[in-house]
């Protein structure tokens, strides 16, 4: 059985639940909802130290079972780095199994790419785990949010999406969606 490690990231609490920078946690709740209904499962969420997190057994097309901890830092974006450290490190997990979900203003709107490692630029979070993980070869789907062209990129990223751009938020976690699905059936080695 393999296990992997999801990690939506994003801001804790109301407030930003639905703004551009918790695609990450959104997009990835959103496919363990749909999961686990396909699944017919119930499964109780759980804080574990920094995080909140889920862990799913998900089927395998030939026969076998992928466990998947889907996992959501507590901690505010610029520490997330912190928490999944410590999470792998209680876990015994190996960085291998790390996928991360994130926003990115580097892709447009609607663009979802699967890539391992690469520069954080601005992204606060994923300098947060490079720095704290001390690896830069981390697996991450980048979930495309385009660059503002007449705000500041900081209140940007925390504004929620407009009502024009909903349908193209659908169709991100879609994309991603489809991606976590073959990652689940194949590893995640398999499609980098």
């Amino acid at each position: 059985m393999q296990t992997l490690v999801f990690v939506g990231l994003g801001n804790p609490g109301a407030t930003y639940e639905k703004t551009r920078h918790n695609l990450g946690v959104r997009t990835l709740k959103t496919w363990v909802v749909a999961t686990l209904q396909q699944l017919a499962a119930e499964k109780v969420w759980q804080e574990s130290g920094l995080v909140e997190r889920l862990v799913l057994e998900v089927p395998e097309q030939q026969a076998g079972v992928t466990r998947v901890h889907a996992v959501f830092p507590l901690t505010f974006m610029n520490k997330s780095g912190e928490a999944i450290r410590d999470y792998m490190a209680s876990e015994h997990l190996p960085l291998t199994s790390l996928l991360i979900l994130h926003d990115d203003i580097e892709l447009p709107i609607g663009e979802v790419r699967l890539q391992r490692g690469g520069s954080a630029k601005g992204h606060n979070g994923m300098r947060s785990m490079y720095q704290q993980l001390g690896e830069q070869t981390i697996a991450r789907v980048r979930l495309g949010i385009g660059r503002p062209d007449d705000m500041p990129v900081d209140q940007y990223v925390l504004g929620k999406f407009t009502t024009p751009e909903e349908p193209l938020v659908q169709e991100i976690m879609i994309k991603a969606h489809e991606v976590l699905a073959k990652i689940c059936r194949q590893g995640i080695d398999a499609l980098l």
